[in-house]
């Protein structure tokens, strides 16, 4: 039971798998708990890929028995080596009428073609047994378009989508909202570079401040 919340501290805490070696807790430990051995790096990185496949198989036991419809959401994104990753959230609402979202898939995406996005989406599909998708909501990236396409040409074969898979694909509105404000913010970019330049010259001596709030209190 120790072992079992102590990975789950690690986890939930963001801890490193070394946490157990680190001199400092197992002088507190010894005092807390003598009579606990605690883990090594390897030992708990072992007790977290059992965890995660213990929760794994209650989730997809849980979706499959009390799920009709599942929603999917996904982002991607590059990192500072230029290598692509892709999460998959599941969205669905239980026999109790209770609303969940669960983070079922996180990888690397191998190809920035829309056949590759699709690939991946439907292999995560096959992995969790979600036969019955009522959505999927992406950026509007055009990759996105051929991904959802892909996906749809495999759940129609499959005879698992709804209305021939008309209405799978979602567009996320956040992000059309963002690529409006970000197009309507450069029909007034030079005014805030402005307003910026500025803020950074008052901010940059404690006498600009003073002078600055001596200005605004209309003391000059």
């Amino acid at each position: 039971m120790l072992r079992s919340a102590f990975v789950e501290m690690v986890i939930e805490d963001e801890e490193p798998f070394a946490k157990g070696e680190k001199s400092g807790f197992r002088k507190f430990m010894s005092v807390a708990c003598p009579r606990f051995t605690l883990p090594s790096r390897r030992t708990c990185t072992r007790d977290a890929v059992q965890l995660y496949f213990e929760q794994k198989a209650k989730l997809k036991k849980k979706i499959q028995e009390h799920c009709n419809r599942v929603c999917l959401t996904t982002d991607g994104w590059t990192s500072q080596q230029q290598e692509s990753y892709m999460t998959v959230t599941a969205h669905f609402i239980d026999n109790d009428w209770c609303l969940h979202k669960k983070i079922i898939s996180f990888f690397k995406v191998k190809g920035k073609r829309g056949d590759d996005i699709g690939k991946h989406l439907h292999k995560v599909l096959l992995e969790w047994g979600l036969e019955k998708v009522m959505t999927v909501t992406v950026d509007n990236a055009s990759a996105n378009d051929s991904g959802v396409s892909y996906l749809r040409r495999q759940m129609n074969s499959l005879k698992t989508s709804i209305a021939d898979g008309k209405y799978l694909h979602m567009r996320c509105a956040a992000h059309i909202v963002n690529l409006i404000v970000q197009d309507g913010l450069k029909e007034v970019d030079q005014s805030i570079k402005r307003v910026q330049t500025a803020v950074k010259f008052v901010r940059g001596g404690t006498s600009r401040i003073a002078k600055f709030k001596e200005i605004g209190s209309g003391q000059v």
